[in-house]
């Protein structure tokens, strides 16, 4: 390797190349989504979004085996919060191998958070984020 910093999605390695860039991104903050799915398609990704945890369950239920290759959710969202989105996933035997990274901007429990989505397996990403701060969750997920 010998190369400094971290590496980069548009970095090609076989890994990068092989990941199944399909992405389910769940906000129910429209300016979020739509800024999370530019952030997405700037990295090459192809993305679907949904506003809530339960829009989230649904769309996973009716997705085709190895169909979205990432999911990226918000905490605090109506009708199912991503904490409980994840919980679900992580109890399907059909999903539970799915990458996920959860997203905060509440600052106030962002401790407890990390350590719950930590021990799930997912990542933890603070927002507001960066394209780089991002692209490093979607590595650290896909263990790039």
């Amino acid at each position: 390797m010998g190369e400094s910093g971290p590496p980069q999605i548009g970095k090609r390695t076989e890994t990068e190349e092989t990941w199944n860039k399909n992405v389910l991104v769940a906000d129910d903050t429209k300016a979020m989504l739509s800024m999370t799915a530019t952030i997405l398609k700037i990295l090459g990704c192809t993305v679907e979004t949904v506003e809530n945890g339960q829009e989230l369950m649904d769309r996973l239920a009716t997705a085709k085996p190895g169909e979205f290759g990432l999911v990226i959710t918000d905490i605090e969202m109506p009708k199912m919060d991503g904490m409980q989105a994840l919980a679900k996933i992580r109890a399907d035997n059909n999903l539970k191998q799915l990458h996920v990274i959860v997203y905060s901007g509440d600052i106030s429990n962002e401790i407890r958070n990390k350590k719950i989505v930590d021990d799930s397996g997912a990542v933890y990403l603070a927002k507001p984020f960066s394209v780089n701060q991002l692209s490093e969750a979607i590595e650290k997920s896909l263990k790039i």
